[in-house]
């Protein structure tokens, strides 16, 4: 299991919910799906061309999707499960049109912005994370870390701060 998937389990303490504290100091939550089944894992694989990272395909194996670090409905991170991740990125596709990279993958929308985090995908299963602002083309999106692992241990230990914008 990856490094994030044990943090995010200490958190939760053996449930689906718990209550965290930000780097503002201020009370939010922790609140994960069941695990997806493998059915809809197969189906999501497929839709994208078995394109999901390794890390995101264990993510759903633990848990279909959840939120972390919500404050009311307006502050968090919503990770996607299986048939969010499908219908989002057919949206945003349909969206952009030719603008649109099939190169990536939107897997997390942050709450109260337009804004996503992606997969860019590379060779051999090979991804960066991508800041998606929605309001510019996809070819501006930012690189913001190298591994879906490494983005989630920085987003848990700067407990929910958006810390891309301080690189």
């Amino acid at each position: 299991m990856v490094e994030y998937l044990y943090k995010i389990k200490q958190i939760l303490n053996g449930g689906f919910e718990a209550e965290v504290k930000t780097y503002e100091n201020l009370t939010a939550y922790f609140s994960m799906n069941e695990r997806a089944s493998m059915d809809d894992i197969t189906k999501c694989k497929q839709f994208f061309y078995n394109q999901l990272t390794e890390d995101y395909l264990v993510f759903l194996e633990t848990y279909n999707g959840g939120i972390l670090f919500r404050i009311e409905d307006f502050i968090g991170y919503h990770f996607f499960g299986t048939q969010e991740i499908i219908k989002t990125n057919t949206v945003q596709k349909n969206s952009f049109g030719d603008n649109w990279d099939d190169k990536i993958i939107l897997f997390c929308r942050i709450l109260g912005d337009a804004e996503y985090l992606g997969f860019r995908m590379r060779d051999n299963n090979v991804h960066e994370i991508v800041h998606c602002f929605m309001d510019e083309s996809p070819d501006k999106w930012k690189i913001i870390e190298g591994t879906l692992d490494s983005f989630m241990m920085r987003l848990i230990d700067k407990q929910g701060k958006e810390f891309w914008h301080d690189i």
